[in-house]
C-alpha cells in the first residue's frame, strides 16, 4: 500500500509544469486530489490507496503528512517532490485510478475543489467540527463515493477520427500494408 505521500508525488509529476497560474498544484489542491484519489480507490478497487487517515479541516479534507510536507510552499505552486519519485513503484490500478482524478479534477483550481468536498451531506460536511483533527473515515468516503458519481465520465468524441486497420480475432491491430513498418 502506498504513502499519501507517494500520492501527492504521482500528481505532481503529472500536473507540476502547468503553466496555468489560476490552476497551479498548491497545498491546498495537492490535498484535495489526494482524497479524490483515496475515494475513487476505495470505490473501484475496494481498499484504500494509501494508509494515512484523511481529515476534516477548515478549508475541506487533508492527509496531515501531504500538508506538512509541503507546509513551506503556503499558497505558492508545488514544483519539487517530497523525497524520492519513482514511477515504477505504482501499480497499474494505483496509476490509473490517479491519472482520472489528475484529468478530472486536476483542470479546477484549488478554490473550487474546495467548494466541491464542501458539498451537504458529503465526507467532509459529515465529519467537520470545527476541529483540526476531525478524521473522516475510509468507510464515509467509500460509501459517498460509490452513490456519487464523483468523478465525471470520459467523453471522447472520436467522430472525426480517421480509423486505419481493424483488430482481428485475437484482437491484434491489423494494419493496411502502406502503414506496417
Amino acid at each position: 500500500m502506498l504513502k499519501a505521500i507517494d500520492v501527492a508525488n504521482f500528481f505532481i509529476y503529472l500536473l507540476s509544469d502547468k503553466e496555468d497560474e489560476e490552476n497551479d498544484l498548491t497545498n491546498m489542491k495537492l490535498n484535495k486530489l489526494t482524497y479524490y484519489a483515496q475515494g475513487q480507490f476505495l470505490k473501484t478497487n475496494g481498499k484504500p490507496l494509501f494508509s494515512e487517515g484523511v481529515e476534516a479541516w477548515r478549508h475541506g479534507p487533508v492527509v496531515p503528512s501531504v500538508y506538512y510536507a509541503f507546509k513551506e510552499n503556503k499558497n505558492n505552486p508545488i514544483k519539487n517532490f517530497s523525497g524520492d519519485f519513482d514511477i515504477s513503484k505504482y501499480t497499474d490500478e494505483e496509476k490509473e485510478v490517479m491519472l482520472d482524478v489528475a484529468f478530472d479534477k486536476g483542470r479546477y483550481s484549488a478554490i473550487t475543489l474546495r467548494n466541491m468536498t464542501h458539498k451537504p451531506g458529503g465526507p467532509w460536511a459529515q465529519s467537520y467540527n470545527g476541529s483540526l483533527f476531525a478524521t473522516i473515515s475510509n468507510d464515509l468516503i467509500k460509501e459517498y463515493f460509490c452513490k456519487h458519481d464523483v468523478l465525471e465520465p470520459l467523453e471522447l468524441d472520436l467522430s472525426d477520427c480517421e480509423v486505419i486497420g481493424h483488430r482481428d480475432n485475437d484482437g491484434y491491430l491489423v494494419l493496411p500494408k502502406e502503414y506496417d513498418c
